[in-house]
């Protein structure tokens, strides 16, 4: 390290947690990086799908728009597995999904609403 000869085990101890602690925070980092990219992935084709629909295939693919979307969605779980191996201890909350369920039904009847004004 740094061409340095280091012989004291307490030093060469401490060299190797703060070592180990770099290479966490820069694994923490990546797969931060790698999740921010995923959304973006998982964003972008579900706009193609609300253009174009479930059932079609952007031109040159062997897949339809839904196949496209669940093979973002299980990319984006691999990051959140990995990233749960990393120490983010994510787990899935039901009473939060059943929560943001009803709020998604509820703006939905707003937005709806909205767009037929007379």
């Amino acid at each position: 390290m740094l061409g340095l000869t280091v012989k004291n085990p307490l030093t060469i101890s401490l060299l190797k947690q703060i070592k180990e602690a770099y290479v966490a925070m820069k694994l923490k980092q990546y797969l931060l990086s790698k999740l921010a990219e995923q959304c973006a992935e998982v964003a972008r084709i579900a706009m193609e799908t609300q253009q174009a629909g479930f059932y079609e295939s952007t031109q040159g693919s062997d897949f339809t728009n839904a196949e496209r979307i669940h093979q973002e969605l299980d990319n984006f779980t691999a990051i959140v597995e990995l990233l749960n191996d990393a120490g983010l201890e994510y787990y899935l909350n039901h009473q939060d999904v059943e929560t943001k369920k009803t709020e998604v039904a509820k703006y939905f009847d707003d937005w709806f609403d909205l767009g037929f004004d007379e």
